[in-house]
């Protein structure tokens, strides 16, 4: 999953290229936000489509710079198609951001490293924070609990 977070500062980003009013500009990104909470990749890529395509209906197209910027939302969200499906993990009651599992592993990792007369080789650490990391996710299964 993308952090959900990271997603918005980018749909926010380009809202504001694309409108120098401001009550435009935030009236794009909620409905952007919003097809991206209800549907995804498919309803955030209809959105920068039929942005693309026009400003408003009867508009001039956009210009070069908007369409950079429409272009650098495409172009930083089409790799993680797959992980954008907020919709479905809300349903579930999971997060749709990383903080938590940020914060826990910063914590953990610190307190290890932290701790007195404690030496680290940058192998282990990046091991530990891995272990960390699958402890957080989604995909954690305890051992007793995998047979």
């Amino acid at each position: 999953m993308l952090d959900i977070f990271h997603v918005l500062e980018h749909i926010t980003a380009t809202g504001q290229a694309l409108y120098s009013a401001p009550n435009a500009a935030s009236e794009w990104i909620a409905q952007a936000r919003a097809a991206l909470l209800n549907k995804g990749w498919s309803g955030i890529d209809e959105m920068i489509s039929s942005s693309a395509a026009k400003r408003t209906l009867g508009a001039a197209s956009r210009s070069e710079t908007e369409q950079q910027a429409l272009d650098k939302l495409r172009n930083y969200l089409s790799p993680h198609a797959d992980h954008l499906h907020y919709a479905e993990r809300l349903r579930e009651g999971r997060s749709i951001g990383s903080s938590q599992v940020e914060g826990a592993c910063k914590n953990l990792i610190g307190r290890r490293l932290k701790a007195n007369a404690a030496r680290w080789r940058t192998r282990r650490v990046n091991r530990m924070a891995g272990l960390c990391r699958l402890a957080y996710s989604d995909q954690w299964v305890p051992y007793w609990e995998s047979a």
